[in-house]
C-alpha cells in the first residue's frame, strides 16, 4: 500500500513540475498581432520582419493589384515556358499576384531590400510559397527573387505561388476562401486581401 501512494505522490509531483514548467515558458511569449488588409490598400513594411530574414525593410511598400488562378498548362502557353523548365514545375496550378514594391524612404540601398522568397500565400490551414523557377520565366527583366530599390522608385512583379492539391486546398476551396499574402510575421503578421 506504501508503494501505491508513493508512486501516487511521485506522479503528482511530476505533473505539478510539468505544468509550472509549461507555465513558465508561456508566461512571457509574445504572439504576433494579425493585421488584415485589403487588395488594392498600400501596405508599409514598417519595423516588422520575417522570422526568416531577420531584417527590417523600413520604407518599403507593398501593393496587390490583382491575382489569378491558371492551370500549369495554361501558365506553359501564357509565359511561353522552355521544354527544359517544364518538368521542374511542381504545382498543377498557381496563384499569380500581381504586386507593386516602392521604396518610399528607405536609405539603406542594396543592403536592405526585398526578399520574394519570404513572400508566402496563407489559407485556413495551409501555406503556399512563391516557385522561383516560374518567377522567372514570369519576369525575365528581374535579376533574380531578391532586389533592392532606389528610393523613391517602384518594381511591378507577378509572383507565382504553386499550388499543390495534395498538400493545399483544392482549386474550388481556394475561390471560396481565398489565401491571403503574408509579407511580414513579427511583431505584426500583415496579411493581404488576394481578391
Amino acid at each position: 500500500m506504501k508503494k501505491k501512494i508513493i508512486i501516487l505522490v511521485i506522479g503528482v509531483l511530476l505533473i505539478s513540475l510539468f505544468s509550472v514548467r509549461v507555465y513558465a515558458i508561456n508566461k512571457y511569449l509574445d504572439i504576433p498581432k494579425t493585421v488584415e488588409y485589403e487588395k488594392g490598400e498600400v501596405v508599409p513594411y514598417g519595423k516588422d520582419g520575417t522570422p526568416i530574414d531577420g531584417d527590417v525593410k523600413d520604407g518599403y511598400t507593398v501593393k496587390v493589384l490583382e491575382s489569378e488562378i491558371v492551370s500549369k498548362q495554361d501558365l506553359i502557353k501564357k509565359y511561353k515556358i522552355e521544354e527544359e523548365g517544364i518538368e521542374n514545375i511542381l504545382g498543377e496550378y498557381f496563384y499569380n499576384v500581381r504586386i507593386i514594391f516602392k521604396n518610399e524612404s528607405n536609405k539603406e540601398g542594396q543592403e536592405n531590400g526585398i526578399g520574394l522568397l519570404q513572400l508566402n500565400l496563407t489559407g485556413i490551414n495551409y501555406y503556399a510559397m512563391m516557385d522561383s523557377l516560374v518567377f522567372e520565366f514570369m519576369n525575365p527583366d528581374m535579376p533574380g527573387d531578391s532586389f533592392s530599390i532606389k528610393e523613391g522608385e517602384e518594381v511591378e512583379v507577378v509572383v507565382p505561388f504553386g499550388i499543390i492539391p495534395s498538400s493545399h486546398d483544392t482549386y474550388e476551396g481556394l475561390l471560396k476562401n481565398p489565401p491571403k499574402l503574408q509579407i511580414t510575421g513579427y511583431p505584426n503578421r500583415k496579411l493581404i486581401s488576394v481578391n
